[in-house]
C-alpha cells in the first residue's frame, strides 16, 4: 500500500540523527502499518495445516509447546511425500 510506504520513510526520516544547530525537534514516534482486509490472503502450507489439524485434535492439550512441536515435527519428518500434501 502507498500509505504504508509513507508511513516507513516518515518513521526513516525519524530516526535520522539531527544536523548540528537544527533548534526544531524532531518527534520519533513509530506509527502502525495499515492493514487491507481485501487482500487475498495465501492459502495454508501443508505443514500449517498438519499442525493446526493437530493441536485442534487436543491430543497436544497439557504438553509444553516446545515439547510439542519438537513432537509434531518428528512426526511430519516421518510421514511420506504423499501424506504431507494439502488435504
Amino acid at each position: 500500500m502507498v500509505a504504508n510506504n509513507a508511513r516507513r520513510h516518515l518513521n526513516r526520516i525519524a530516526k535520522q540523527p539531527k544536523p548540528e544547530g537544527r533548534k526544531t525537534k524532531v518527534i520519533a514516534h513509530t506509527t502502525r502499518l495499515l492493514t487491507d482486509e481485501r487482500k487475498v490472503k495465501q492459502p495454508d502450507t501443508p505443514w500449517i495445516a498438519f499442525t493446526r489439524e493437530r493441536w485442534a485434535s487436543g491430543d497436544y492439550k497439557d504438553v509444553r509447546p516446545a515439547d510439542a512441536a519438537r513432537s509434531l515435527s518428528k512426526e511430519w519428518q516421518a510421514m511420506n511425500a504423499s501424506d504431507k500434501k494439502v488435504r
